[in-house]
């Protein structure tokens, strides 16, 4: 899997590091694995670094995820998603995700750059500090 994923219970936070090419079931199956994370807690937030990776997904697969997502959503408790991308196909995956599970308590945002996210997600340290505190 072209994918890390660490906690960092410090700020509150999941990483999600996204490098190569992502398939659809490997997305599927991620979802689950926020919630067996060790230091995983209600109203954590989720920071996906995107940026060097990329997703082959269709609409239907996007509609797919956002159901699955839908079943964990009472887990996250009210929680942000911030998701970092740099191609315009994957900035529209993720807005077609967003607007699936715009009635979600999980709010996501796609942003094209951490600074972007900093305030929207509000954890009182930027999103590229919070990348480089934590390990991939």
């Amino acid at each position: 899997m072209p994918c890390s994923l660490k906690a960092n219970a410090t700020f509150g936070a999941i990483v999600l590091r996204l490098k190569g090419a992502c398939e659809f079931r490997e997305l599927f199956d991620l979802i689950d694995k926020f919630l067996l994370l060790d230091g995983f807690a209600a109203g954590v937030a989720l920071v996906a670094d995107c940026r060097d990776g990329s997703m082959h997904l269709s609409a239907e697969n996007i509609r797919q995820l956002a159901d699955r997502a839908k079943g964990t959503d009472a887990a996250w408790g009210a929680s942000k998603w911030a998701v970092l991308v740099s191609t315009d196909v994957m900035f529209g995956q993720v807005r077609m995700f967003q607007t699936l599970t715009h009635d979600h308590r999980v709010q996501t945002q796609v942003f094209r750059t951490a600074e972007e996210a900093d305030e929207w997600l509000g954890l009182g340290i930027g999103t590229d500090r919070l990348l480089a505190l934590t390990p991939a």
